[in-house]
C-alpha cells in the first residue's frame, strides 16, 4: 500500500516533468467480460514510455494496450499515468487521466458452437431447416422464421405463405446445459402461388492438387443464374447448367452451397454440401503460434503462424491465466513469470455458410519477461572519516534500468536525484524512504527509521545524509550537445552494432551488462566503430563507455 501512495504522488505532484506530454487513452468491451483499453497519449516516445493503469477494481497493469477481466457490471474510474525519457536531455514527463469506463459485458456467454444453417426451399413457400455444427456436442434449436412463427429441433420444415424476404434466427443451446449460440440468415420466397418446383443440386469430382469440379444438376426449371460459395472464402456466379471448377489451397472439410435461380418463374433454391479435401498441397487448416516478450513493457506477444486461413478467419487466444485474446497478433502481460498454457482456436469461414474448418493448438509458454520488477535496498551508517559524527552515509544499489529516484526524508520534504544530500533542521527520529522506478514502470520502496541527532561538540549543525550510489543511471549524467548524435544501431539488432563516431572521437572502454547489473562484458576498443554481442541472448543491455575522459550509458536490444 506504501509503495502505491508513493507511486500516486509521483504521478500527481509532477515534480520531475521537464518536458509536455499528455495521457489518454480509449477502451471497448470485448467478449466474456473483458474490457481491452489503448493509450492514444501524445507527446511521448512509445519505446522509452512507461504506462501503469488503476483499474478502478483494485487490479493495476502496465503496457500501452491491456485488456481486463471485471468481475460485476458498474462504472469504473480507470487512472492511466505515463512517464516518458527523453534520453537527450534526460528530461522526464509524467501525465495521468482519469475516465469513467461502464461495464456492461460481465456474464456474456463464453461459449461458441459455430452453428451452420443450411436451408434448402422447395416448392411453393416450403423450406427446409437444418442447423448443425463442426463441434461434437448435442445441442437442441429454437427456431424464429421471420413472419412472427416458431420451430423446434436441429432439423424443421416451415412453410411461408407469401413472397418476401424473412429473417430467419437459430438458438442453439448445448443440451444440460446454459451455454447460448445464435446465427440469423435471411430467406428470400419468391416461389409462393408460382407453380416453380426448381431443386437445386450438385455433384462433385475430386482432382489433383486439391482441384475440384462441380457439376450443377439441378432440375424442375429453367436455371438462370446460380451462385456458388466454396467454403474458403472464394465465391463464384455463373449461368444455366454445367460444371464450374475450383481449387482449393489447403487439405479440410468444406461446406459448398449452391443457390440457384429461376428469372422466368421467379423463384429460388439453394442446397449445401460438404466436400472434403485431402491432397491439396498446403498444410490444411491448421493453428500454430509462436511467441516473443516484449522487453520494454514485459508483455509477450502472441503471433499465429496457422496456415489454411483466409481473411474471414477468426483468432481466439487462451492465455492460460483466466484471459482471453483475439487478432492474428495479440499482446498479453502476465501478473507472475510462471509456465502456462496457452490455446489458440483458429476458425475459417465462408462470407454465407459461416465456419467451414476448426483447429486448436495448446503449447507451455514458459514466461520469464516480466521483469518489469525493481527492488529499492538502502542502509545507513556513521562516515567514519568524520569524527564528530556530523554526516552519516546512506548506500544504495541501483539496477542499470532505474529510470527516477525520489527520497522522503521523513520531516515532510523530498529530493528527487539519484545521490542527493539532506540536512536536518531538529533533531528527532526520522523515517527515511527511497522510492525507485524502473524504466517499464514497477516500483518499489525502502525505508530505514534512525535517530537524527546534533554533533557532540554542541554546534548548531545538524545530521546531514549524504547519499552515495553504485552507478550514474541514465538521466544522471546525459550526453552533452555535442555528442548527442552519437548512437550504437542499429537498435534494436542481431547482435552487431555499429557506432557512428567522428574520426576525432575515440571510445577507450567499453562495459556490457545485463538488467540486473550483473557485468558480462569488458572491451578495450581501439579504432573499431562496431561491436559484436552477437553471443548474447535476446533481451535488453545496458552499455557504459568512457569517450574523451567522460563516462556515457546507453541501452541496446537484442533481438535474433
Amino acid at each position: 500500500l506504501k509503495s502505491f501512495v508513493l507511486a500516486s504522488i509521483l504521478f500527481l505532484s509532477g515534480f520531475s516533468a521537464i518536458a509536455q506530454c499528455n495521457a489518454n487513452f480509449i477502451y471497448t468491451l470485448g467478449a466474456a467480460s473483458t474490457t481491452i483499453f489503448s493509450s492514444t497519449s501524445s507527446g511521448i516516445s512509445p519505446a522509452t514510455t512507461s504506462y501503469f493503469w488503476d483499474f478502478g477494481d483494485g487490479s493495476v497493469g502496465y503496457g500501452s494496450n491491456v485488456s481486463h477481466v471485471y468481475s460485476s457490471n458498474n462504472t469504473y474510474t480507470v487512472m492511466l499515468g505515463i512517464t516518458n525519457y527523453d534520453s537527450i536531455s534526460g528530461a522526464i514527463c509524467r501525465d495521468s487521466v482519469f475516465k469513467s469506463v461502464i461495464v456492461t459485458n460481465v456474464g456474456s456467454n463464453p461459449c461458441n458452437l459455430n452453428p451452420i444453417l443450411a436451408i434448402s426451399q422447395g416448392a411453393n413457400g416450403n423450406v427446409l431447416f437444418n442447423c448443425s455444427s463442426i463441434l461434437t456436442v448435442a445441442f437442441n434449436t429454437t427456431w424464429s422464421f421471420g413472419d412472427s412463427t416458431f420451430g423446434f429441433g436441429n432439423t424443421v420444415n416451415h412453410t411461408y405463405g407469401a413472397n418476401g424476404i424473412y429473417t430467419v434466427t437459430a438458438i442453439t443451446q448445448v443440451l444440460g446445459s446454459t451455454c447460448f449460440d445464435t446465427i440469423i440468415q435471411n430467406v428470400i420466397i419468391t416461389n409462393v402461388g408460382s407453380g416453380c418446383s426448381l431443386s437445386a443440386n450438385f455433384n462433385n469430382i475430386n482432382a489433383s492438387n486439391g482441384n475440384v469440379i462441380f457439376n450443377n444438376t439441378t432440375t424442375g426449371a429453367i436455371v438462370n443464374s446460380n451462385f456458388w460459395d466454396f467454403g474458403d472464402g472464394s465465391t463464384l456466379s455463373n449461368f444455366g447448367l454445367g460444371s464450374v471448377s475450383h481449387s482449393y489451397a489447403a487439405n479440410g472439410s468444406y461446406n459448398v452451397l449452391l443457390v440457384v435461380t429461376d428469372s422466368f418463374l421467379n423463384c429460388t433454391d439453394t442446397i449445401a454440401k460438404v466436400v472434403s479435401i485431402t491432397n491439396a498441397s498446403g498444410q490444411g487448416c491448421a493453428a500454430n503460434f509462436m511467441t516473443t516478450p516484449d522487453t520494454l513493457s514485459g508483455a509477450q506477444w502472441f503471433i499465429s503462424t496457422s496456415t489454411g486461413t483466409n481473411p474471414n478467419t477468426t483468432y481466439t487466444w487462451l492465455f492460460g491465466d483466466g484471459n482471453v485474446g483475439s487478432g492474428q497478433i495479440t499482446t498479453h502481460l502476465y501478473a507472475a513469470n510462471g509456465i502456462y498454457n496457452v490455446t489458440l482456436i483458429i476458425t475459417t469461414s465462408s462470407p454465407v455458410l459461416g465456419v467451414s474448418c476448426i483447429d486448436s493448438i495448446t503449447k507451455s509458454v514458459n514466461i520469464n519477461s516480466v521483469s518489469c520488477i525493481i527492488n529499492a535496498v538502502l542502509s545507513i551508517s556513521k562516515d567514519t572519516a568524520n569524527p564528530s559524527a556530523l554526516v552519516w552515509n546512506a548506500q544504495t544499489n541501483y539496477s542499470p534500468s532505474t529510470m527516477s529516484a525520489i527520497w522522503f526524508w521523513g520531516d515532510g520534504t523530498f529530493t528527487a536525484g539519484f545521490n542527493p544530500s539532506h540536512t536536518y533542521p531538529a533533531p528527532g527520529v526520522y523515517n527515511i524512504c527511497l522510492v525507485v522506478e524502473d524504466s517499464c514502470g514497477a516500483r518499489d520502496t525502502a525505508c530505514v527509521t534512525t535517530n537524527i541527532f546534533k554533533s557532540l561538540n554542541g554546534s548548531a549543525l545538524m545530521y546531514t545524509v549524504n547519499v552515495y550510489s553504485n552507478l550514474s543511471p541514465l538521466s544522471v549524467k546525459p550526453i552533452s550537445k555535442d555528442l548527442s548524435n552519437i548512437k550504437f544501431y542499429p537498435n534494436p539488432s542481431n547482435g552487431i552494432f555499429n557506432l557512428s563516431l567522428s574520426n576525432e572521437t575515440k571510445i577507450a572502454q567499453i562495459e556490457v551488462s545485463d538488467v540486473l547489473g550483473r557485468k558480462i562484458l569488458s572491451k578495450t576498443m581501439s579504432a573499431e566503430k562496431s561491436i559484436d554481442l552477437s553471443q548474447l541472448n535476446n533481451g535488453t543491455y545496458y552499455l557504459s563507455y568512457v569517450m574523451n575522459g567522460k563516462v556515457f550509458r546507453d541501452k541496446i536490444m537484442i533481438q535474433k
